[in-house]
């Protein structure tokens, strides 16, 4: 740097002393934070070209005080590989590895290499991030987004999508419109838009402080670039705090990476400790059948392959040996699965925890630059769900889904770890389920078809126990009963957004004391065919309104019982529904309509809430209602922010260049958001489900509606707490989601 004045010499210690005093204030409560969590390591490993501000952002990072040299970007930049180890705090103490890689050790294909040998020399080959920097200021080249695309190469496109970030460096002076801007012309640009797909098009932006305006002692330059220098910063650690929720990167020699590779032949041998069980043999049987059909599409091993690098045998151990025949919404779903060249193993508690296993190794698989199928050959992972209850809700009472549609979506609901299936059943259009004691309740089914019989439960059931997947079916009342016009009430018409068109509200009529007869039939009908269920849910999404307590039966039945509003209306319906209920020794679920309406449910039941404010003008928001809830003692299933029907179309943040859609709100939820409350208390949302209310979805797009879209929910509801950004795993789902559709399509 410049020989300074002594003027200029006191001005910058003044304004030293002041960044001191700006950055305490600022890294003060996130000191306090960080004392109350557990401490965490991550490492990241920074690429890029010649001049791309790496050696300045390894700096920053380090100190935010640091001032690049006095002259232009890229000159300091290490000439060797290092590696440096900062301590910081976000809302924990972290310590971050820094490995750089100097630009010119990336100039062609055949020194990508050095990256691997580098980081083994370095003794850091475990990555949480892998960075590729780019300076604004030298802009990016061509040469750069060739660069760009022999990492890929180089790593597997596959294989290092997931952990890979984007960071602009030298943007200390960009405010927060002209960064968006950057990002959408990035993205629009042609060149540079077919490698952003591999950062999530999302750019990073950092900077430092302005070696001229030090030089100058330029203050109020140098406050607001410390200011930016700060933000950046803090947003840069924050998102390497997060956890991916996946195994780091893991670098290797070309020589070690060879050896950890393993080839792939659909004859896989499979052994299960357990002998004979059924759920078993058939999920072996279907995992032969997805190998081979992979298999069809790609090229054979070579007669010379080398078997001791070729994956020979998957051995299945069930620690409990208990071949369970159904299963249970507190199994233990857990699984530890293994992969060591010639030999794989999946270890679990449960034959739950070995599908669940099973389903995570077939995707393991890729396709290797050869064409041939292969798997990475040292892999452990220890997996466990976060919820209990991970589900999708299939409404057939609107519209008919033939059995093989179902069966269909009980695949896809395997592959994506899904466990429950609630299946909302007949009612109000039509009454599709065949009745023992009532025939003629399908008489009305305008086609033969749409009806489900005995033979398709049972074989829906069946289909759906050998995948791990329970079914809680659905009685909705006393709303959508408009089928059972002998028991039912016409409570006025609602208008709709059509003035000639209405809705009937048809409600059960509580006055009719054959009706409670009638469903306790029905539900031990139902309870018998799903006599392996413990639960079934009894709707109540409807309640009684001021229509319905008009008619001349219903005020005099409420005259006479000491009623005096819907709220005893519905209260009276509940406890009818639960004496049938505590019959069959089941227990309840229920929308949470009726107990918005301020009945007071009994501590067993279970609550599913569907509603918010971007669904219901005068809701609550989900949050709140969740809070409440669990707060009141009540299990929780959530299902409001996981609605598949809001469906947006893209359109861009003013302040972020991720895509403003649903696809990420659901993604991006904190499901307990705002909640003030222990673990043990927390315990009680014991899950949710993916739902697609709308009249429009039938058999002939239900699956195109619910896939792959519903992949995230299934992530949400598996993966750890703090998987709460879309950042980390939408690399993933563009890979899941490829799957996803070649197995519709199979």
């Amino acid at each position: 740097m410049s020989h300074s004045s002594p003027s200029i010499q006191l001005k910058q210690q003044n304004i030293k002393e002041e960044l001191k005093d700006q950055f305490n204030q600022f890294e003060k409560p996130r000191r306090q934070l960080a004392s109350t969590n557990p401490p965490i390591k991550r490492s990241i490993l920074l690429l890029g070209p010649t001049k791309s501000g790496k050696t300045t952002l390894a700096n920053v990072l380090k100190d935010p005080f640091y001032i690049p040299p006095y002259a232009k970007v890229g000159s300091s930049e290490n000439q060797s590989p290092t590696v440096t180890s900062i301590e910081c705090y976000t809302s924990t103490h972290i310590t971050v590895n820094i490995v750089e890689i100097p630009g010119a050790m990336l100039n062609n294909e055949q020194n990508m290499t050095q990256i691997d040998e580098a980081c083994t020399k370095l003794g850091v080959t475990q990555f949480n991030r892998v960075c590729v920097c780019a300076s604004f200021e030298s802009g990016i080249l061509e040469t750069d987004i060739e660069l760009f695309e022999r990492l890929i190469k180089h790593f597997g496109e596959e294989r290092i999508k997931p952990y890979l970030s984007f960071i602009l460096t030298r943007c200390e002076s960009k405010d927060e419109e002209s960064r968006a801007n950057i990002t959408e012309d990035s993205n629009k640009d042609y060149k540079f838009s077919r490698v952003m797909h591999w950062f999530d098009r999302r750019i990073h932006f950092t900077g430092a402080l302005n070696p001229v305006d030090w030089d100058r002692a330029n203050e109020g330059a140098i406050l607001d670039q410390f200011k930016s220098v700060c933000k950046d910063r803090r947003r840069f650690l924050e998102f390497i705090e997060r956890n991916p929720g996946i195994e780091s990167f893991n670098i290797q020699s070309p020589k070690e990476r060879s050896s950890l590779i393993s080839s792939f032949r659909s004859n896989l041998s499979i052994n299960s400790t357990l002998g004979k069980c059924e759920i078993i043999e058939q999920a072996i049987e279907n995992y032969r059948n997805k190998f081979q059909s992979i298999m069809l599409n790609h090229d054979p091993l070579p007669d010379n392959t080398d078997e001791q690098k070729v994956l020979a045998v998957l051995n299945l151990e069930v620690i409990s040996e208990i071949c369970e025949s159904y299963p249970t919404i507190h199994g233990d779903e857990s699984y530890n699965l293994t992969i060591e060249q010639t030999n794989g193993t999946i270890k679990a508690k449960t034959i739950w925890g070995v599908l669940n296993g099973l389903v995570t190794f077939s995707q393991l698989l890729f396709i290797t630059d050869r064409n041939q199928v292969a798997i990475n050959a040292s892999i452990v992972i220890e997996d466990e769900p976060r919820f209990p209850h991970r589900g999708i809700l299939l409404d057939t009472d609107r519209r008919f889904l033939t059995v093989t549609v179902i069966k269909q979506h009980l695949d896809m609901m395997a592959y994506n770890k899904f466990n429950v299936l609630h299946w909302r059943l007949a009612g109000d259009q039509y009454w599709t389920l065949e009745s023992e004691q009532y025939s003629n309740l399908t008489q009305d089914v305008p086609w033969t078809d749409y009806v489900y019989t005995p033979e398709h439960v049972k074989e829906i059931i069946e289909y759906a126990r050998i995948r791990g997947i329970r079914i809680v079916p659905e009685l909705n009342t006393p709303g959508y009963v408009g089928a059972l016009s002998q028991f039912s009430i016409d409570c006025d018409s609602e208008l709709t957004h059509k003035k000639d068109n209405y809705e009937q509200r048809v409600l059960l009529d509580p006055t009719k004391e054959k009706a409670y007869s009638f469903l306790e039939i029905i539900l031990k009908e139902i309870n018998q065919k799903f006599q392996n269920e413990s639960y079934i849910h009894l709707g109540m999404n409807r309640i009684y309104s001021k229509d319905c307590m008009s008619t001349i039966d219903i005020q005099e039945f409420m005259n006479k019982t000491n009623m005096t509003d819907g709220t005893d209306l519905m209260a009276y319906h509940l406890s009818k529904m639960l004496e049938i209920t505590r019959k069959l020794e089941v227990k309840a679920m229920v929308w949470q309509d009726v107990w918005d309406a301020g009945v007071k449910l009994p501590p067993e039941v279970v609550i599913e809430i569907w509603k918010n404010t971007s669904l219901v003008s005068e809701a609550q928001s989900w949050s709140t209602y969740l809070s409440k809830a669990i707060h009141e003692g009540y299990e929780v299933i959530l299902a409001a922010p996981f609605n598949l029907s809001m469906l947006s179309y893209r359109k861009w943040s003013a302040s972020d260049s991720i895509i403003d859609s649903e696809f990420y709100k659901w993604y991006n939820i904190d499901l307990f958001t705002d909640f003030i409350g222990n673990e043990t208390i927390r315990e009680r949302l014991i899950g949710g489900e993916a739902i697609l209310d709308e009249k429009s979805v039938d058999a002939t797009n239900s699956l195109k509606r619910f896939w792959p879209r519903a992949a995230v929910v299934a992530e949400k509801l598996w993966s750890v707490s703090n998987m709460n950004t879309m950042e980390d795993p939408l690399a993933r789902f563009y890979v899941h989601g490829s799957r996803i559709h070649e197995l519709l399509k199979s």
